[in-house]
């Protein structure tokens, strides 16, 4: 949560640094822009993936599961930008990517034998093609700086899950189903320099489908339902 409140924070002082240069600037960069039907570009992008947990209690020989929490890890995206101007300020933008990223979760028991807490982290690892279709919405441009809010639907298919599914089941491993699907919201600011558009932007996405392969060993038997969830950082080049 303080990374989030950190990106937040320089986001507020970019805002406030541009609306002060934008006051004074008057020079129009790429000023036909804006005016273009579809135009595309790429972007780069920090996610932190984590999970939405449903868990039950479940018994080992000896020991009781107290709790199941997961801890969200950085990971990497790189995407290309299909943009569509609907309009003078609403843009549907098709981003298609490949994401690297790794979540954990701890299920932390209590030992009758030991008479204390231990916990045991799994380390779930996936290689995302990433389906984004987004509706963005502008503000009018102010000089050389809009800003604007994002949101829609993505479809995902993980590559790591796809392969998982061939093999037996392991006892020691928690798995995941291929397909996920989500829903996303988030904002972000278009700076116009002279040859291309710069546009940092925060979102957020969750889950609409439980993605837990339920196989029957003592982690999965641990839990009733796995979402994803994200935060995502990007930087696009348009």
């Amino acid at each position: 949560m303080k990374k989030h409140i950190l990106v937040l924070a320089i986001i507020g002082i970019l805002i406030s640094v541009n609306s002060t240069y934008a006051q004074k600037q008057k020079i129009l960069n790429y000023p036909k822009y804006d005016k273009r039907k579809i135009h595309f570009g790429f972007a780069f992008m920090l996610n932190y993936q984590d999970f939405s947990v449903n868990h039950f209690g479940n018994a080992q020989i000896g020991d009781t599961l107290l709790n199941v929490t997961a801890t969200a890890t950085p990971g990497f995206s790189f995407n290309i930008v299909s943009d569509f101007a609907l309009g003078e300020y609403t843009n549907i933008r098709f981003l298609p990517g490949l994401s690297l990223c790794s979540r954990q979760l701890n299920f932390t028991y209590y030992s009758y034998f030991k008479g204390a807490n231990y916990t045991e982290t799994k380390n779930v690892e996936s290689t995302l093609l990433m389906f984004p279709v987004l509706v963005k919405y502008k503000s009018r441009r102010l000089n050389n700086f809009r800003a604007y809010a994002i949101g829609g639907g993505e479809y995902d298919y993980d590559l790591l899950s796809a392969r998982g599914l061939k093999k037996s089941s392991a006892t020691d491993i928690v798995r995941l189903k291929p397909h996920q699907y989500s829903t996303t919201l988030g904002f972000g600011f278009d700076f116009y320099t002279n040859y291309f558009k710069f546009s940092p932007e925060f979102r957020y996405g969750i889950g609409l489908n439980d993605i837990q392969i339920h196989d029957g060993n003592i982690y999965s038997n641990a839990l009733n339902g796995l979402r994803g969830k994200y935060w995502m950082v990007s930087v696009y080049f348009e």
